[in-house]
């Protein structure tokens, strides 16, 4: 996804009275990020490090080629100076911003890394962020100080330019579930059912204050949701090949057949994600433990 959010100094730029405003304004962003750490969106500056780090590059080459004129210069029999204090001096006025280089180019590619490995924020705490960074819509300008258009609106898609310091880390399925099932729960039942409670005289002192008073669920009761999922989507990734292969009469056909399924059920497990990998194979086992105790004990009273 191309960003199209970037910085750009010659359009709106804030003065330093808007900036202190908008610091001012945006209180309850800040409150909100101190109590919900998944809130504290961020830019990554992909093109403020990579120009950065060209600068970086080349005062390390610039320092370098008179480091190493310097030093043939003054390894010769007879050159450079005699004094050793003045070579000394020399020798580090010429070598220490050789060094002092390296080691901010190191900084500069390590901290680049990060900010581009960083995670991009969840689409609920996205929400979040740029429902209390407009202030209700009301202010243009975001917390830095900058357009607070360049985060999107509410619904758009997450910008690729954007990252938080603090993740949920949710497995794939509970991530599925944060962002496709949570929501519209929330939407749909939770919000509705929050403002009939707040109509009511004995909670209309609880009425949220700031923003529509989105509720926002916890890593943990999501994961549970989903390991819930995990287990229904186990049972029928098991379940659907059975109840096909009994249908199916040709031996040719079953054996085409179960490759198949085989191919689902390695997908399935590899959308868990690894930590949920225990309890999608113990609720395998266990299917599979009591399949072969019904086709037992059903062989038997045949036999009977």
């Amino acid at each position: 996804m191309t960003a199209n959010n970037r910085s750009d100094p010659d359009c709106n730029p804030p003065s330093v009275k808007e900036c202190i405003t908008a610091l001012v304004n945006h209180k309850d962003l800040f409150e909100m990020i101190a109590d919900y750490p998944q809130a504290g969106i961020n830019e990554r500056f992909g093109k403020h490090w990579a120009l950065n780090l060209a600068y970086i590059e080349s005062n390390v080459h610039r320092y370098a080629r008179a480091a190493e004129i310097f030093l043939l210069e003054n390894a010769k029999p007879g050159g450079g100076s005699q004094d050793e204090g003045k070579l000394q001096t020399q020798l580090t006025q010429v070598m220490d911003p050789w060094v002092d280089s390296l080691f901010l180019h190191s900084r500069a590619v390590k901290n680049s890394r990060e900010m581009a490995l960083a995670p991009s924020p969840s689409k609920v705490f996205t929400r979040k962020y740029r429902l209390f960074n407009s202030i209700g819509g009301r202010s243009i300008r975001a917390a830095n100080g900058e357009m607070s258009s360049i985060y999107g609106r509410d619904g758009d898609p997450i910008p690729s330019n954007l990252a938080t310091a603090d993740n949920e880390d949710l497995e794939p399925m509970a991530q599925f579930v944060n962002d496709w099932l949570m929501n519209p729960f929330i939407d749909y039942v939770g919000r509705p059912f929050q403002s009939l409670c707040f109509s009511l005289p004995m909670y209309e002192g609880n009425r949220p204050t700031t923003g529509d008073g989105m509720d926002v669920v916890n890593a943990r009761t999501i994961s549970a949701v989903a390991e819930a999922f995990v287990c229904v989507v186990a049972i029928l990734v098991l379940i659907a090949p059975i109840a096909t292969i009994n249908t199916i009469q040709g031996q040719t056909l079953r054996i085409v057949v179960i490759p198949l399924f085989c191919f689902l059920f390695a997908a399935s497990a590899q959308f868990m994600g690894p930590r949920s990998m225990p309890l999608y194979t113990l609720v395998t086992a266990y299917f599979q433990a009591m399949v072969v105790f019904v086709g037992t004990t059903s062989e038997q009273s045949i036999r009977q």
